[in-house]
């Protein structure tokens, strides 16, 4: 009783002292239905205040949960943000080469965008068919990409035009530019803006559009082409001699006020001009950075195409730093190849008469004297050497003499030391090099993956163990294809006698050696014959003896 009812009796009986009513029994009635209503009101009042706070304790982890998750996202926004950022600092110095770089960029490419397949071709015109040549893809295309080839598309803008001969080409076209006029205000110099440059290409669906090519079973996916252009000096003619711009002479100085001017000697004479070298990018190199997503059918958003387009952009610029290496290391051999070709002159000058004296020894040895005959009878007759005999012996002989001489530290350091010609030298250097090679059974290195020369395999693949491989040379051994390859690449390509820049003097006594090494194993397969054709005759004159 006391805990239900004593606080509203106690209010409601404290208010009636105080009101003092006529009818004090309906003044408690009613005065204690108030009570009742007022606490009703409160105890509602307190529950929602309580559902209010659970309901702003939910909205507060909710969204403190949802902050979380937006933070989380922006972090890994960023986190991603930075691995290509990252990518793009360190690939200068990650890269040595260009094919280095090519391999980098596709393998990160295809990581960070998120598709199945990147792959960089290089654009070539020979024998006037223009062609992408693909040298790169990430790790999962290269089996199916790397050493395809794409040509340009015939017959295009034709009814009957054959289908799915690829649409890669189409990237290097630059879209039509709409005429700029000139605003009324136009300074008189005034001029259009330059036409915008090739942009990227994207197609939406492979399938559907029948320009596409599969080098693969045709799958759903979209296809992203981003072209790029540079400048190369990367060439035979990539650096050329030039003389620096002449220095000012210092101004005179002015005598003090009453002091005498000084006495004119004669003019001093002008330095002469400081030579320096000067880089040629001369040459138009054009790549194409292509990603697909055929198989895992996805398109390409805006980001990802302003993605690839920064990795293209950094790949070109990168390029052009190693361009500025291959620069200063050709600069480098240069200015030490000076006096090379006086040196290998030198070198070879004596060379000549060893080769007489050798080959007079052989001769002695093969045509020695007659026995003296005995007292009373006819001397022997003395059978003369096969000549084909002679011309393998004499020939080989002349050849130790040249090996001989390359197997000197000087002509040996200097053949080595045209692992330092960065850029690629005249053809002649490079055929020269080439047959040499190919004599010495290593000339498939000297190919790229498309069976082309390249002076770059050279110089990593042959050029250090052509001095050991000339050394074991034996012109007896050399398999008669291998002869026949050689003299028809000497022929096709007017390799002997060859005509070389005194930087590249090394090869005027290597094209003797080639030369020498041809000369002793035609001399050898001739000499291989004629045994063959007397074995033969003795064969059948043994035949017939049986036969009678």
């Amino acid at each position: 009783m006391k805990k239900n009812v004593n606080d509203a009796l106690t209010e409601a009986l404290a208010s009636m002292a105080v009101g003092m009513p006529d009818d004090k029994v309906e003044y408690m009635g009613r005065y204690l239905k108030s009570y009742c209503e007022r606490k009703r009101a409160q105890a509602k009042l307190k529950e929602e205040a309580g559902e209010a706070e659970s309901k702003w304790a939910a909205y507060e982890c909710e969204n403190d949960e949802k902050k979380a998750a937006l933070q989380a996202k922006e972090d890994e926004k960023n986190a991603k943000l930075d691995k290509l950022t990252n990518f793009l600092m360190e690939l200068e110095n990650n890269a040595l080469t260009k094919q280095d770089v090519m391999d980098q960029v596709t393998a990160f490419t295809a990581e960070y965008i998120g598709v199945p397949a990147c792959y960089i071709g290089t654009r070539k015109t020979i024998n006037e068919v223009d062609t992408l040549y693909y040298y790169s893809a990430n790790d999962d295309q290269k089996p199916k990409v790397v050493g395809q080839k794409l040509t340009a598309p015939t017959g295009e803008g034709e009814d009957d035009a054959p289908q799915r001969q690829g649409v890669t080409f189409e990237a290097f076209k630059a879209p039509e530019a709409p005429e700029v006029e000139a605003p009324e205000d136009a300074p008189e110099d005034w001029s259009p803006p330059p036409p915008p440059g090739p942009q990227p290409l994207v197609v939406e669906n492979c399938m559907r559009d029948t320009r596409c090519k599969f080098y693969g079973i045709p799958k759903l996916g979209s296809f992203l082409a981003v072209p790029l252009n540079f400048n190369s000096s990367d060439h035979a003619e990539g650096i050329v001699q030039g003389e620096a711009p002449a220095e000012e002479a210092p101004p005179v100085e002015e005598a003090e006020e009453g002091a005498e001017p000084a006495e004119e000697g004669e003019p001093a004479e002008p330095a002469p001009p400081k030579k320096i070298w000067i880089a040629q990018k001369t040459v138009a190199q054009s790549l194409v950075l292509c990603c697909d997503t055929v198989g895992r059918y996805r398109a390409f958003s805006k980001a990802d195409i302003d993605t690839v387009k920064t990795i293209g952009d950094k790949l070109i610029s990168v390029f052009e730093v190693i361009e500025n290496r291959q620069f200063e290391g050709q600069s480098a051999y240069l200015d030490g190849a000076e006096g090379q070709a006086e040196k290998v002159a030198e070198l070879v000058a004596p060379l000549a008469e060893e080769e007489a004296a050798v080959i007079a020894a052989v001769n002695e040895e093969l045509n020695p004297p007659a026995p003296e005959a005995a007292e009373g009878e006819e001397p022997a007759a003395v059978v003369p050497p096969a000549e084909t005999l002679v011309a393998l012996k004499t020939s080989v002989a002349a050849l130790k003499v040249q090996t001989g001489a390359f197997a000197g530290a000087d002509l040996s350091a200097l053949l080595n030391g045209m692992a330092s010609h960065v850029l690629p030298p005249a053809a002649a250097v490079t055929n020269l090099l080439y047959t040499a090679s190919l004599l010495c059974g290593i000339g498939e290195s000297a190919k790229d993956l498309y069976g082309e020369i390249t002076w770059n395999n050279i110089v990593t693949k042959c050029i250090p163990s052509l001095g050991a491989s000339m050394a074991s040379f034996d012109a007896e051994t050399v398999d008669a294809t291998v002869l026949g390859d050689v003299k028809a690449f000497v022929e096709a390509n007017g390799v002997l006698p060859g005509e070389y820049p005194p930087t590249c003097a090394i090869c005027t006594a290597l094209s003797q050696w080639v030369s020498k090494a041809i000369g002793a194993a035609d001399a050898s397969a001739a000499h291989a014959a004629f045994l063959a054709e007397q074995e033969a005759a003795a064969a059948a004159a043994a035949a017939g003896d049986e036969q009678d």
